[in-house]
């Protein structure tokens, strides 16, 4: 469509189509989208333009283009635009994120050069050679604001930046003061709606952080924080073997690739990774091509056909072999194996299709487009976590001294979190409850299916629960962790099952089944909070539910057991109390539904116990 020309009062306006359109201001001035100054033909026009109404402008402009005034929305913005903000506002972790866009696509490259002599030093922030990355990435986004500036998370630490650009053109970058944002100005403002490629060429070495966020102390009293950084850091990490490993969750993606690093912009991931001779490498999604270069390097690409948060990005390179198999209905799988572990791994990796065919039955189909492990060799041996498509363990899975029923209820347990936690992700991390209270349920159930549980569930529920009031008294309830060290013990995982077990004995296990595949299906490729799984389970149970699980989710003692009013749990009285749903004016289920709960709701009716946040 050629471009018309419209006066007004003697300043010229150039209409273009809507492709070319970059627009900012109260009154929205319309120039081409790539052009990084205003028209020559605007010169000492602005201020007139400034008085001018939003309105007529648009109006103009669109009855031009033969389009109705109203067919171009316009909304008052300053002439600038303004910057997206730094922090999404996390409680656990204030500096992730970023606001003003939405991403939709990275695509990351990424090729490894290891260390001369592969090692992991006593300190992991130390300058020793761990081997780097030369990494060209693309982050595709749309603009949720104008913007006159926007950041991305990204560590300066071990980052060093060989140029940027924005839709193709050569941008400037800074840092903030903590060095953990990438800020980027554009030229012009972005306009809200518009879309637009930042591309970023840099290498990077690895560097891990502390899980519980980079203003958190990571060790306790007494120990020494470099070594348990070594344990317990996350992010881009050396595995000591001469490869390298993203362990992303919580906190650690952004050590590896720039990103707006927060579950809730999830986005399409495609990982092009080139390892050295005798190497391979592995990422989060399916495979779509593995391409064998001259120089004897290897060229592997991931592509992931689900959106992705970005603390499920699971990464590796290593001396591994890649073994293949299928799942239930015909589900890819993909295993990488250390190739001196490929001989003891056949028993582990033969039990995986029967494990996710378990946890079908219960969450209905597999979401997403292949299952497997990264089973990463060397240190850290620490890191076991759910990224998605590809479950990252250490490789001494495979060692037969390590008993079965551990390793086969650790798959479970984060094979259960391709549902919970990938698939449907937090809104925010002092929620985590969801995800890991959920996996550790469906473990223990399935530990409990395949004699892993001498007493069944009922003897593991009954054995967390004589903790959970000690535990819930230091770390507090589990949607309400008092600080992120909680969110990695039973304050969120021992308690948050709990909270499950007790919601399907109060409803029957056909309830509760519903309630999960239905709260499964609302937020599929999305997020959900505590307040959508309650109304989810009240929807489907038929009755408020929100005294009940606010009780056993926020309130600040452990409720009774529904159907088991002798199970004690310490710093209790003895006397047995009644459910907190009895004091709920909706009708309990039947008995045919739940015969434990009949008995609980013959009890009087008391006030719901624990000090119930009705937000929760």
């Amino acid at each position: 469509m050629s471009g018309s020309r419209i006066d007004l009062g003697g300043i010229r306006i150039v209409t273009l189509p809507p492709s070319h359109w970059r627009v900012s201001g109260t009154c929205r001035i319309i120039w081409p989208m790539r052009r990084s100054r205003t028209p020559s033909g605007f010169a000492g026009s602005l201020a007139c333009l400034l008085v001018a109404s939003a309105a007529s402008v648009a109006s103009v402009a669109g009855a031009a283009m033969g389009q109705s005034p109203a067919a171009v929305p316009v909304a008052p913005s300053p002439l600038l635009g303004s910057p997206g903000a730094r922090s999404l506002g996390d409680a656990f972790y204030p500096s992730l994120g970023n606001g003003g866009y939405d991403v939709q696509q990275y695509d990351l490259s990424f090729d490894w050069t290891p260390p001369a002599r592969p090692t992991v030093p006593a300190d992991p922030a130390s300058s020793a050679d761990l081997g780097s990355v030369a990494a060209d990435v693309t982050v595709r986004a749309l603009a949720t604001q104008d913007l006159s500036e926007f950041s991305l998370d990204l560590t300066r630490a071990n980052t060093d930046i060989v140029r940027a650009s924005l839709d193709d053109t050569a941008v400037p970058w800074s840092w903030d003061a903590a060095g953990r944002k990438l800020v980027i100005r554009p030229p012009a403002p972005i306009v809200e709606g518009n879309a637009f490629t930042l591309r970023l060429v840099y290498s990077a070495r690895p560097r891990p952080v502390a899980r519980t966020g980079e203003d958190m102390p990571l060790s306790k009293p007494g120990e020494d924080p470099a070594t348990t950084l070594k344990v317990l850091g996350r992010g881009f990490l050396a595995d000591g073997s001469g490869g390298f490993l993203l362990a992303a969750q919580p906190n650690g993606a952004h050590t590896l690739f720039p990103a707006n690093d927060y579950p809730t912009d999830k986005a399409l991931v495609t990982v092009r990774l080139t390892a050295p001779p005798g190497m391979l490498g592995v990422a989060s999604g399916a495979l779509a091509s593995l391409t064998s270069n001259a120089d004897g390097t290897t060229t592997s690409v991931w592509q992931s056909a689900h959106p992705v948060a970005t603390h499920v990005v699971g990464v590796g390179v290593g001396r591994y072999t890649l073994l293949g198999g299928t799942g239930p209905d015909s589900l890819p799988l993909r295993f990488a194996v250390p190739t001196t572990d490929v001989p003891l791994s056949a028993p582990v990796l033969a039990r995986v299709p029967a494990i996710l065919g378990w946890l079908e039955q219960r969450l209905g189909a597999f979401p997403f487009e292949t299952f497997g492990l990264l089973a990463y060799a060397g240190d850290p041996s620490v890191a076991i976590l759910e990224a998605q498509t590809l479950v990252l363990m250490p490789d001494r899975i495979f060692d037969p001294r390590v008993a079965a029923c551990d390793v086969l209820g650790a798959i479970a347990h984060e094979a259960s979190h391709q549902w919970f936690g990938d698939d449907v992700s937090l809104v925010g991390w002092d929620e985590k409850w969801l995800s890991e209270g959920h996996a550790t349920f469906y473990e223990w159930s399935w530990r409990a299916a395949n004699g892993c549980a001498a007493g069944g569930i009922e003897g593991l529920m009954l054995d967390a629960y004589r903790h959970a009031q000690s535990i819930r008294d230091a770390g507090g309830p589990p949607a309400r962790p008092r600080a992120p060290a909680f969110a990695y013990d039973d304050t969120i995982y021992g308690q948050g099952a709990l909270a499950l077990y007790a919601l399907q004995q109060e409803v029957g296990p056909a309830t509760f089944a519903t309630i999960e595949r239905t709260f499964l299906e609302r937020h599929a490729d999305g997020n959900a909070s505590t307040r959508d799984f309650i109304d989810v389970a009240s929807q489907i149970s038929g009755r408020d539910l929100g005294g009940f699980l606010g009780a056993w989710l926020c309130g600040a003692e452990v409720p009774v057991m529904p159907g088991h009013p002798d199970w004690l749990t310490a710093a209790r009285p003895a006397e047995p109390r009644p459910s907190p749903s009895a004091a709920e004016s909706s009708p309990a289920p039947s008995a045919a539904e739940s015969a434990n709960a009949s008995a609980v709701a013959a009890e009087p009716a008391p006030a719901a116990t624990g000090a119930f946040d009705p937000t929760c």
